[in-house]
């Protein structure tokens, strides 16, 4: 297995695309500032994973004609999990809650129907679908492992999702030739328009996201910009400021980004962040933080009902990032290759 929460591309790209502004920030690139919720994540506070928290269960997924590696992305639907591999064994794979595999769709290569490494994966009623990097193109397959359609992107793309009425987000991250990071179009073949700004003090510094964008179940989508502790909320064409992610000055500020993270050996600096890896996956009770801090993967729990969060730390160190909240429990997969899905109510 291999654990890889963040890739950097190097050199640089320019925006050849036709995007429209119709920006909402109000500074730098935040959306609308719909009084977003700041949320304080103290590293000092973290309790032991293997004290505070129960393993519900354990499950070993089974080991077909192809073998997920680990997972990068998951949702839950009733009695089926959902994932994609974006690195070990690329591919679309649906498994029940057994472990017992329903179907992989892994036809890797050049061709109309191949995928090579997926990306943001979304499900709703008939299609599964995940942004193929290297053919920058959003990717369609059916409930049954079928192939669907491709919609094919600008090579600048980073990530891609469609949200439930068809319209199309694009990610860019923070590309130095250009002046979009977030974008929308309200169909395939419609005028794209930006909707988000690359921050000044972030240009240049490209990276895509494992994450990027996840679709919850009230029908919105949660975009997780590179680079920046916040989520937004995205629906119809608009970017809501959602969560300001506080890590005290364990986050750097912008004079200090500038200061000592960009120039041409951006990249090789990113190791050198206190937080690393940083993850979210929400549902509608909780927003579950995850990152890495000196080492050490770190799980904060908000509960949004009460306002209150607990942070934990992986003391056995066990466990991958969490990819999905699912009623109560978390579906985390774990260093022996099966998924842990573990209980953090109460």
């Amino acid at each position: 297995m291999i654990a890889i929460s963040i890739l950097a591309i190097s050199g640089c790209i320019r925006n050849g695309g036709d995007v429209r502004s119709e920006n909402n920030s109000k500074n730098g690139s935040s959306g609308q500032m719909d009084d977003p919720i700041s949320i304080h994540i103290n590293v000092a506070d973290a309790m032991p994973i293997s004290k505070e928290l129960r393993e519900k269960t354990v499950i070993r997924l089974e080991e077909n004609d192809n073998i997920i590696g680990v997972p990068q992305s998951m949702v839950i639907l009733g009695d089926t999990i959902y994932a994609i591999d974006s690195f070990q064994n690329p591919g679309f794979y649906a498994y029940l809650h057994n472990g017992k595999q329903i179907f992989n769709y892994c036809l890797r290569g050049g061709g109309p129907e191949d995928i090579s490494s997926l990306f943001c994966l979304a499900v709703n009623d008939s299609v599964i679908s995940a942004f193929d990097v290297p053919s920058s193109s959003l990717v369609f397959i059916d409930k049954k492992g079928h192939y669907v359609e491709r919609i094919p992107m600008s090579v600048m793309v980073t990530g891609a999702m469609q949200d439930n009425s068809g319209g199309l987000w694009i990610d860019y991250s923070n590309q130095k030739y250009s002046t979009t990071k977030l974008s929308w179009k309200k169909d395939p073949d419609a005028e794209e328009i930006e909707v988000i700004k690359v921050p000044e003090y972030l240009k240049g510094m490209t990276k895509i996201g494992l994450q990027t964008f996840s679709r919850l179940d009230d029908g919105t989508i949660n975009y997780l910009p590179s680079l920046e502790p916040r989520i937004y909320s995205l629906y119809e064409g608009k970017a809501r400021l959602k969560y300001e992610l506080d890590f005290g000055n364990l986050w750097p500020d912008e004079d200090t980004m500038k200061r000592e993270y960009q120039g041409n050996s951006w990249a090789r600096k990113m190791n050198k962040l206190p937080i690393q890896s940083l993850n979210a996956v929400e549902n509608g009770s909780y927003l579950v933080v995850s990152f890495n801090y000196n080492q050490s993967r770190h799980i904060f729990v908000y509960e949004k009902k009460n306002s209150q969060g607990k942070i934990f730390i992986d003391d056995t160190n066990q466990f991958y990032a969490p990819e999905a909240v699912f009623e109560n429990q978390l579906y985390i997969p774990k260093k022996d290759d099966t998924i842990g899905v573990v209980n953090i109510q109460d």
